[in-house]
């Protein structure tokens, strides 16, 4: 079975930034290739929620992709796991992510 993952507005929004700021500066190759980092994540994650290692803020998890970290946390409805959140992604060279948003 697999779940829906979901991202967070701020995690989308700072997706579309290094999107755009990778096919700005660097090329349409490098931007391609983070959208397909995500995106291999996301599918990822839908079938394997508890992949990658526990995050630093209790109840988060995080999973590496290239240069990149994806910071998310699950989802439950009496106990049962009903959707992957992102809540954060980075760059694997900035700061750790804050504490997702409720």
């Amino acid at each position: 079975m697999t779940l829906p993952v979901i991202f967070a507005p701020k995690a989308a929004a700072w997706i579309r930034r290094e999107t755009a700021y990778l096919r700005n500066e660097r090329s349409s190759d490098s931007a391609r290739q983070f959208r397909e980092h995500i995106r291999a994540v996301q599918l990822l994650l839908s079938e394997h929620p508890r992949a990658g290692a526990p995050g630093l803020i209790p109840d988060t998890r995080r999973f590496v992709k290239g240069e990149y970290i994806v910071s998310y946390q699950l989802r439950t409805n009496h106990n049962t796991i009903i959707a992957v959140e992102i809540f954060a992604v980075r760059h694997g060279r900035q700061s750790d992510a804050r504490e997702p948003q409720d």
